[in-house]
């Protein structure tokens, strides 16, 4: 059973590291805005343990003007855990809270490989592709609500 729990900053470290970074020290995987007071974490939980992530900022993106708007940064699911619908459980549990910030749009950053996850969640591709460094090729992808 998958069960979705708000966690800290520093719970996202391991799975950040394992899946998204391994070219950071464990140390190096936090995010600028991670302990901000607006900033919250999710994570799905198979059997007690951490199988999914996903950090969630109040950051505006110029691309999308006069929208209340968030970030997701840093999804991630462990290789072993896959298409068990752990991430599907996490990004929806997001979407509750955010429409209850009324927020009108979430945002990301897409690696290449997640953007048919994201198109499944209702995202939009929103951008030209765009190359990050050392990490690869990404789209801007948004979600309105």
């Amino acid at each position: 059973m998958i069960f979705i729990n708000l966690i800290s900053s520093v719970d996202c470290y391991e799975l950040r590291n394992k899946v998204l970074w391994p070219h950071k020290k464990f140390n190096q995987c936090y995010i600028d805005m991670d302990n901000h007071p607006d900033s919250f974490h999710l994570g799905a939980f198979c059997e007690d343990r951490l199988v999914s992530i996903g950090s969630f900022l109040k950051q505006e993106n110029k691309l999308f003007n006069n929208q209340l708007q968030y970030r997701l940064r840093a999804m991630a699911t462990d290789y072993n855990f896959r298409n068990i619908g752990s991430a599907t459980k996490l990004i929806k549990k997001s979407f509750e809270i955010l429409k209850k910030k009324k927020i009108e749009i979430l945002w990301c950053d897409a690696r290449l490989i997640a953007v048919d996850f994201y198109k499944k969640n209702g995202f939009k591709i929103s951008s030209n592709i765009f190359e990050i460094p050392i990490i690869g090729p990404h789209y801007v992808m948004k979600k309105l609500f």
